[in-house]
């Protein structure tokens, strides 16, 4: 039976102990178990109910005005309890359940016995990582999809996973926001044959190759086999096709008063056309609709209040617009900058602020540059789109679903052009992009340890749509 979200549970001890005892078979496995809990010395005759412990997850960014700013701040937990099954205790005060572990995140979780939302027992069980892949033989380029359940971000050791590819590494394999469970697809690469794809604990930034001889043991690593087979390559669709569809925005209510200003969109891709719309503002008055871009860098001594050192506003232009008589307007606008995350834009009488709004810019990729060559080829990368906060500021690329590097957008104002060289054997090869973190706050001026757990920085999230803003294009080289 699957959880239910259980309401008003107090979770408070009935007594001061335990009243009987339960016990779990099995008391671990991964989810999908199906599970046996049976009781002794419980009230008789009475309905009581069995709730899962968990918790929700999100990873934690710096906050402002409503938007997700610069600072990574890592992660954020918050407890959750879920209702597992209602249990009819016999005249002796026995019970006798089954039901089975919910798609959930992984490690330990306590199952409590409620009376009334009163604790009268619990016991322990562990939800075991497991992962599985599909297909499992194609011909060149076939999308290979890899699923994982059962990770568990709240741990700093046994959560996190890096995916190897003939013991190259592609990434990171992360499950914060979904529940403890991934969703990553790579492309089959190299030459026919049998390839070997494993996907290894890596909370330090790199597998532990001994884990078997260490106190994390029962940490399950996982290896699979794929078979490339003769047939006609599957290469990806243009990469223009890949860009994420831009994000609707609900417009204010008209029985809301006074001054209201928005988009059509929470987010477009880099370059793409929005509509920006006005309400009770003066009738018949001429206002300056003005874009701000955050400038600077990491490495100068400039300082502006809530951007932190390095960076400050830098306002441009947009449009002229007049109010009709009800002091409404409609503007369809296309901003000159590429740089990405939060955007606000102002509207101005003269000197005097009137009204903000946001909008957020996401990536936008273009053809590579060229498209084939002969080995050693330089393969120019573009993206727009790159922000300058530190969840957003890198793209990370994997050549062969082999790591390759990470480039900034620190000092392009979001057009990143990233440079790689063509290697292996004449035909198709294949570049992906991913998103990145650069680093994270712990305080002013400090920057992620290097012996923090986990350390994720400057690889590749392969995961992408648990990433925060994340995205993922994919491109086909042929070397000549």
């Amino acid at each position: 039976m699957a959880p239910q979200a259980a309401q008003n549970i107090t979770l408070e001890l009935a007594t001061d102990r335990f009243v009987g005892r339960c016990t779990l078979t099995p008391e671990h496995g991964p989810v999908g178990t199906h599970v046996t809990i049976e009781g002794q010395g419980f009230p008789a005759d009475s309905t009581l109910n069995l709730v899962w412990e968990t918790y929700n997850a999100r990873w934690k960014i710096e906050q402002f005005d409503g938007q997700d700013w610069n600072q990574f701040n890592g992660f954020n937990f918050k407890d959750r309890v879920e209702q597992v099954v209602q249990i009819r205790t016999d005249d002796r005060g026995n019970f006798l359940a089954q039901f089975q572990i919910p798609e959930d995140y992984g490690g330990m979780h306590d199952l409590y016995v409620l009376d009334q939302g009163r604790k009268l027992n619990k016991a322990g069980f562990r939800v075991d990582a497991s992962a599985e892949i599909s297909p499992k033989a194609g011909p060149l380029g076939t999308p290979i999809a890899i699923t994982m359940k059962g990770i568990n971000p709240n741990h700093p050791i046994e959560g996190w996973y890096q995916l190897y590819y003939d013991n190259q590494m592609v990434g990171f394999i992360t499950a914060v926001t979904t529940r403890g469970t991934a969703h990553v697809e790579i492309p089959a690469a190299g030459e026919s044959g049998t390839h070997l794809i494993a996907i290894e604990n890596a909370c330090f930034g790199a597998p532990y190759l001994q884990l078997h001889a260490s106190s994390y043991s029962y940490i399950k690593t996982f290896h699979f086999p794929f078979e490339l087979i003769p047939g006609e390559p599957v290469l990806p669709p243009p990469v223009q096709e890949q860009i994420l569809p831009e994000q609707p925005a609900t417009a204010p209510s008209k029985k809301q008063t006074g001054l209201q200003m928005w988009t059509d969109f929470s987010e477009i891709s880099a370059r793409t056309v929005f509509t920006l719309s006005g309400r009770g503002f003066e009738s018949n008055s001429e206002l300056q609709i003005y874009w701000v871009d955050i400038e600077g860098d990491r490495v100068s001594e400039v300082k502006s209040g809530r951007f932190g050192t390095g960076f400050q506003e830098r306002l441009y232009r947009l449009a002229n617009v007049r109010t009709d008589a009800e002091g409404n307007f409609e503007l369809r606008l296309v901003p000159e900058s590429v740089q990405g995350g939060a955007h606000a834009i102002e509207a101005w009488s003269e000197e005097t602020f009137i009204a903000r709004t946001y909008l957020r810019i996401a990536r936008r990729a273009y053809p590579l540059k060229p498209k084939a060559g002969p080995l050693g080829t330089t393969i120019n990368v573009k993206v727009e789109g790159v922000s300058w906060t530190e969840h957003e500021n890198l793209i990370a690329l994997t050549y062969d679903n082999s790591y390759l590097g990470y480039a900034c957008g620190n000092d392009c104002m979001g057009e990143v052009v990233a440079q790689i060289y063509a290697t292996g054997k004449p035909g198709w090869h294949f570049v992906d992009v991913y998103p990145a973190f650069r680093t994270r706050k712990f305080s002013e001026g400090i920057e992620a340890e290097s012996l923090e757990v986990p350390f994720l920085y400057e690889k590749a999230i392969i995961t992408w749509q648990d990433h925060p803003h994340g995205f993922r294009f994919r491109y086909a080289f042929k070397v000549e």
